[in-house]
């Protein structure tokens, strides 16, 4: 199995564990206190919320982040991950008063006989919901960026390792291996019979090798220098 098949298997195996561990978590573990036993309506809030939050997780890092953020529009993206946070807490509370959930979770108090908690005036801000809304906004944004950085270094390494290839191709299609291997065996064997005529034959074949490197990179120079090079 390829690395490339094996992440593309894994991958969505780690969001099904990861949101059925958050889901087993956020819906079984009872937020205030084991002597109450919460209503049904309060479950279903919870279940609603939690595909809701499966929802903007994938949203904000499919849409909202590579439109926004990748393409520079930092305000819009601080906007737009701020309009879905209220979004999703007015919805929150637009379900709470949907279902009636303040006055059956205040009857569940009675029936436990634990005293109900007097409600706050005005739009009561649900911490848990908040919190758990800019932790998913947070970490589909850090895991698309993450990404994002990943792929560009992925991308760069290939690049270089293609212009590397294609550097080493420029130079075989430039000297013939045949002609360069056997200079350099004749240069060795001047370095035994005459050491003043290999110093020579070493410097021409250094002043060819710059030329063709770094002389002519684009592949095209004046009939003159070719001239020059040939003699």
């Amino acid at each position: 199995m390829t690395a490339t098949t094996l992440r593309t298997f894994l991958t969505p195996l780690t969001h099904i564990l990861v949101w059925g561990l958050f889901g087993v978590v956020f819906l079984l573990y009872p937020p205030l206190s084991g002597q109450i036993v919460f209503p049904a309506e309060f479950w279903v809030k919870q279940g609603v919320l939690f595909c809701v939050w499966v929802g903007i997780f994938y949203f904000t890092g499919s849409v909202t982040v590579p439109r926004l953020l990748f393409r520079g529009r930092t305000g819009q993206f601080l906007l737009a991950l701020v309009g879905t946070a209220v979004a999703v807490l007015v919805f929150s509370r637009f379900l709470e008063n949907l279902l009636e959930l303040h006055e059956k979770i205040a009857q569940a108090f009675q029936a436990a006989g634990v005293p109900p908690r007097p409600p706050k005036p005005g739009f009561r801000l649900d911490n848990m919901a908040t919190l758990t809304t800019l932790l998913v906004l947070g970490i589909s944004t850090c895991i698309k960026v993450v990404q994002k950085w990943q792929h560009e270094t992925r991308h760069r390494e290939r690049l270089e390792q293609q212009e590397i290839s294609a550097e080493l191709s420029f130079l075989k299609a430039q000297i013939n291996p045949h002609f360069f291997f056997n200079t350099l065996n004749n240069i060795y064997s001047l370095t035994i019979s005459n050491g003043e005529k290999a110093r020579t034959a070493l410097h021409r074949l250094s002043r060819m090798m710059r030329y063709v490197l770094y002389e002519t990179p684009a592949g095209h120079t004046r009939l003159s220098q070719e001239i020059s090079f040939m003699r």
